[in-house]
């Protein structure tokens, strides 16, 4: 067993639920899916940032990575039937055959999940513009194996507007963490969050808004027609059995 493969009992995966919260009927809550969050062992909740660097670095390390990440998917949907899950890869690892190799042990479960591609810029990129960081053809082949893709953290990294708007016909969901506008004016947060509203709203993709740490941003996010909702406020991430 190589050192990498060992390093993997290092890490697991927390849920955290995402709500659909009706207007209608006295804000009550349904739980519309699931995120999967990669996790340190051990209860610390934090994110494992160094020893993923390490399964980025190469193909072959990815590799390592994907598989423990796709055997643990099967088997946390066959664990917990009727309840569809979402996971992030990496700019990165859409730059890798390992990844497209190794999703394709998902595809017949590919109704249960959904791929959120995050907002980090790929460090290892062979391309032949090098200042450009779009990700739009691996995106459309991740759609075109039969999964659901979510672009995570929009307005952050390299999800820009620009770029997202040339994934919107091969995605189905965007994400906007409120985390990443804290410190932020409160006319600008309103700006952006009727930005990305407006892109969902012409294009017919889902909008959830990520980050929501207390009942009074809720309710004005209800108000203002945005019902998707994530954050502590309604959940901590837990640990999965």
């Amino acid at each position: 067993m190589s050192e990498l493969e060992q390093k993997l009992e290092e890490i697991c995966f927390y849920e955290q639920p995402i709500f659909l919260i009706d207007a209608a009927e006295k804000e009550e809550k349904k739980v519309i899916g699931s995120e999967l969050l990669l996790r340190k062992t051990g209860g610390e909740n934090r994110f494992p940032a160094m020893l993923y660097k390490e399964y980025m670095r190469d193909d072959a390390s990815n590799l390592v990575f994907c598989t423990w990440l796709v055997k643990n998917i099967i088997e946390i949907i066959n664990d917990n039937p009727g309840i569809q899950y979402s996971f992030n890869l990496d700019p990165q690892q859409l730059l890798y055959d390992s990844t497209f190799e190794a999703m394709k042990g998902l595809i017949p479960y590919c109704d249960r999940v959904m791929i959120e591609v995050t907002e980090s810029i790929p460090s290892n990129r062979d391309i032949d513009q090098y200042i450009n960081y779009s990700v739009r053809d691996q995106i459309k082949r991740i759609h075109e194996m039969g999964f659901s893709v979510a672009v995570d953290d929009v307005s952050s990294g390299m999800n820009s507007f620009n770029a997202v708007r040339e994934y919107t016909q091969d995605i189905d969901r965007l994400k906007l963490s409120l985390i990443q506008l804290r410190n932020v004016e409160e006319g600008m947060i309103t700006v952006t969050i009727s930005l990305w509203k407006a892109l969902a709203a012409n294009t017919g993709i889902d909008l959830v808004i990520e980050g929501i740490d207390s009942l009074e941003v809720s309710k004005w996010l209800l108000e203002n027609g945005l019902e998707k909702q994530q954050g502590y406020y309604f959940a901590t991430p837990r640990k999965l059995k």
